[in-house]
């Protein structure tokens, strides 16, 4: 008898699968095939935006920031931000040192040679190994 119910359940279960596979879709007409256009025209302002933040890096990391490490909760955390600028070492020609940065190179900014910030979390997680 379980075999019967079993063999019944299969059968109902696959004549419905196989019953939502029909192809019941309308003729295509002259009305639905037409390409139909917007009578709106977009206009796109490409005016430029007031900055929301503004950071100058020329003299180093600015003294509202704070940088520095933390011991608590331990274990003790140091990855600060690494200023690159002209006269340092690394320099500005120098990305993240990480293993795993290759020959990404610096950031892609018009003013990276005045100097830029940079928190190197490659070079932090693996010290470039």
């Amino acid at each position: 008898m379980k075999n019967f119910y079993t063999i019944i359940t299969l059968i109902l279960s696959f004549s419905l699968t196989f019953a939502q596979s029909a192809n019941d879709f309308p003729e295509l007409s002259n009305e639905s095939t037409k390409v139909h256009k917007a009578n709106k025209n977009l206009s796109i302002s490409l005016e430029k935006s007031t900055p929301f933040w503004y950071e100058d890096f020329s003299g180093g990391i600015p003294s509202t920031w704070t940088n520095g490490s933390t011991t608590i909760p331990a274990p003790a955390i140091s990855a600060p931000w690494v200023y690159r600028g002209p006269g340092t070492n690394p320099g500005v020609n120098t990305g993240s040192q990480g293993a795993y940065a290759g020959t990404q190179g610096p950031i892609a900014s018009p003013t990276a040679a005045n100097g830029f910030v940079i928190f190197d979390s490659d070079y932090y997680d693996n010290g470039g190994t």
